[in-house]
């Protein structure tokens, strides 16, 4: 049995080529990327270049035309995949909905120039410090409310 060696840095992108390597009868194998990096050091006037990946695009793209494997799970994807972007879609609208008023609300407050105006913090690092202080005038002094 031939060995084939797949090389990833998200496993779940090596779905399609480990499908189509087993299928091929191919033992498939995961070679980890120091390893690969090392490999890569043996050869270095084979470095990678955009002209290589335009090939290699090429290739896979041709590879794709006469593909004849399928992954496991493909007909539950094209059912789950569009729902799940659609709740996607939807909470990043809510998100986007509640950033708006609570930059509103900071903005309402009367530390919000203060606090914005100082380096790293921005609305929303500002609106956690303000609800985390709560009512100002419970501290003695700026210095109390600093510590």
């Amino acid at each position: 049995m031939a060995r084939c060696w797949w090389w990833s840095i998200n496993p779940r992108r090596s779905a399609l080529p480990v499908a189509v390597a087993r299928a091929a009868g191919h033992q498939v194998a995961y070679l980890p990327g120091l390893a690969m990096r090392r490999i890569a050091d043996l050869y270095p006037g084979r470095a990678k270049t955009d002209a290589k990946d335009a090939f290699i695009v090429t290739a896979i793209l041709t590879a794709m035309d006469e593909q004849a494997v399928t992954v496991p799970g493909t007909a539950a994807a094209d059912t789950v995949l569009p729902r799940l972007a659609d709740s996607l879609k939807t909470v990043l609208q809510q998100r986007k909905q509640v950033d708006a008023e609570v930059e509103g609300i900071l903005d309402a407050h009367p530390l919000a120039g203060v606090l914005t105006s100082m380096p790293g913090i921005g609305v929303r690092t500002a609106a956690r410090i303000l609800l985390e202080i709560g009512d100002v005038s419970s501290f003695a002094s700026s210095a109390h409310l600093a510590a």
